[in-house]
């Protein structure tokens, strides 16, 4: 019985395929640059246009959004019963932190 050894470019040597690595010629031509006054102003007019709708669908959100926020506040205010509403003079915001201590040796 015999064991015969392969490498592993043996199994697709049949595949191979020969280059020759000769350069394709073409026709020699000057290279023109593309007019960029005409695709800058038309790339001017689309950024515009687009920057435009994106500030107007942002403004319309914005509104909404607070329109709603007022609508839910004057929802969840009780209903004022004439003279007997106080007058709020001032407001006074603070930031509370708490901690929470635990016993030594617990």
């Amino acid at each position: 019985m015999s064991v015969e050894q392969h490498t592993a470019g043996e199994e697709f040597a049949e595949f191979e395929e020969e280059v020759d690595g000769v350069p394709v010629l073409a026709d020699v031509r000057a290279v023109t640059p593309a007019t960029a006054s005409v695709i800058g102003a038309a790339q001017a007019v689309v950024v515009a246009a687009t920057s435009f709708a994106a500030g107007a669908a942002t403004l319309a959100l914005v509104r909404r959004h607070g329109a709603r926020k007022q609508l839910k506040r004057a929802a969840s205010r009780p209903a004022r019963r004439g003279d007997e509403a106080f007058e709020i003079v001032a407001s006074r915001r603070f930031m509370v932190d708490i901690h929470l201590l635990d016993k030594p040796g617990r």
